[in-house]
């Protein structure tokens, strides 16, 4: 799959300076726009997987993926690639919180319930904000993101397990 990513610079610079993309920084962004394909190809499985009621499994929700952004399966990447990366940024997940988790304690009184009720609102409110883009500094949002997406996590086990 080749796709253009426009790079803006200034006329000045253009015309001054020039432009020269080093190599290690073309292998820099192509890396981060991996990781950025394989976070979203992770959450479109856990949302496809995890709902109620719409349970599909990896495989159509991979397939569901590809169809929704234009990926020809064997043309563009293989089936089993697409697998192999949901699989690998999944685990790479499951890894990360299991570092950062912290023990459950259930809330002793319903005060403190209440309290992470509205905890958990709050989260859920910013969480939707920060993902259809309505908020003012979007690279403290997504760092913010995921802390509030795992402490959200966190709170849900609390209340409803």
């Amino acid at each position: 799959m080749s796709s253009q990513l426009p790079i803006q610079i200034s006329e000045w610079q253009f015309e001054n300076i020039g432009f020269d993309m080093p190599k290690d920084k073309a292998m820099a962004i192509n890396a981060f726009i991996e990781e950025i394909f394989s976070e979203h190809l992770y959450w479109w499985c856990q949302v496809a997987t995890q709902t109620k009621g719409r349970y599909k499994g990896y495989d159509n929700a991979i397939l569901q993926f590809a169809q929704k952004h234009n990926i020809t399966i064997d043309e563009d990447i293989s089936f089993d690639g697409l697998k192999k990366k949901e699989f690998r940024q999944r685990k790479l997940i499951e890894q990360k919180t299991r570092k950062t988790e912290q023990p459950i304690v259930k809330p002793d009184t319903v005060t403190d319930a209440n309290k992470l009720k509205k905890r958990l609102i709050h989260l859920r409110h910013y969480i939707n904000k920060t993902q259809n883009g309505l908020v003012e500094n979007k690279k403290t949002a997504t760092a913010k993101l995921k802390a509030y997406n795992q402490e959200k996590a966190t709170i849900e086990k609390i209340l409803f397990e």
